[in-house]
């Protein structure tokens, strides 16, 4: 199976912290079954100006990247990007929210990474529950305790 990682997941790899270091071994995450959106991309850079992080984490975010398959966006994410945001609002033509499930906005770069979860049919991993509201509909997920 593929595995999508959510942005907080790749800062938690770039950090080589022991949550990442229980996952590659519980999940038995690879190189070969890895995938990240090319929004994370960008995403992990921006985190990186903000924390101001030195020339050892930005090695290590090449490092993460170079281990990984960046998707790009395409013509059937952007479908997805359209059907789960449009799910998200409540305003699906076909799909419902459960009852007592309110429409709830989403970051558009959530909307993104579970575009490419969707489309890639990989499982995804994040540590925020910004998603759950799409899992069984859209979505196979894992979401991460921090400790």
């Amino acid at each position: 199976m593929t595995n999508v990682l959510d942005t907080n997941i790749l800062v938690l790899a770039v950090r080589n912290s022991s949550i990442w270091n229980d996952l590659v071994n519980d999940y038995q995450l690879s190189d070969e079954n890895i995938l990240i959106s090319v929004v994370s991309v960008g995403e992990l850079y921006s985190l990186a100006d903000q924390f101001g992080w030195g020339q050892a984490k930005l090695n290590r975010i090449q490092e993460v990247i170079s281990k990984t398959k960046i998707v790009a966006i395409s013509e059937e994410m952007i479908d997805a990007y359209r059907a789960i945001d449009t799910y998200s609002q409540n305003a699906h033509k076909t799909l419902r929210m459960p009852a007592g499930m309110s429409a709830r906005n989403m970051g558009k770069n959530d909307i993104w990474i579970a575009a490419t979860a969707y489309t890639t049919k990989s499982r995804l991993f994040t540590c925020d529950k910004d998603f759950l509201h799409l899992e069984t509909v859209f979505l196979e997920m894992v979401t991460v305790e921090m400790k």
